[in-house]
């Protein structure tokens, strides 16, 4: 490993609660990814949240240890199941009707608090990916962990 190799990985870091929720917030603004997000939550069970998450390690090359992946695993399976999804069955049973509104407010309010929840779980420094020919390697091992069956995109050599 040379010097430029180390310093690189001793630069990268995880993201800030604030960062996540930014990035969070215009990567999810676009129509396309906030589709494809809500379709991997309601077909495949997958949390928004995570995949987030994934995408973000993906944009900057980084994934993180087995120890920590597991942790992950566990926090986003205990926040789906506890918090949000009765918050978004609440939240969907009021669209139309007074309260909308602030069921959706308490639920993002969840989203914000369950991405800190994630971010402590990440207790090392991330780890350079070694994918770089992958598309999404952490987006893609994760829809796997949920079920889904990717396809492996012909990539140029």
């Amino acid at each position: 490993m040379t010097n430029a190799d180390i310093e690189a990985q001793q630069s990268t870091r995880w993201p800030s609660p604030d960062d996540f929720w930014d990035f969070t917030c215009r990567t999810y603004s676009h129509a396309s990814m906030q589709e494809a997000c809500l379709d991997a939550q309601d077909s495949l069970g997958a949390d928004v949240n995570l995949l987030l998450l994934c995408l973000w390690m993906d944009d900057n090359s980084v994934r993180p240890v087995a120890d920590d992946w597991d942790l992950l695993m566990e926090a986003a399976s205990w926040w789906q199941e506890e918090k949000l999804a009765p918050l978004r069955m609440a939240r969907r049973a009021l669209k139309g009707q007074d309260g909308y509104e602030d069921a959706k407010a308490e639920e993002l309010e969840a989203e914000q608090q369950e991405q800190r929840a994630l971010l402590k779980c990440l207790t090392k420094p991330p780890l350079k990916s070694s994918h770089a020919r992958d598309v999404w390697p952490c987006v893609s091992s994760y829809l796997q962990i949920c079920g889904a069956k990717l396809k492996t995109p012909n990539m140029p050599e």
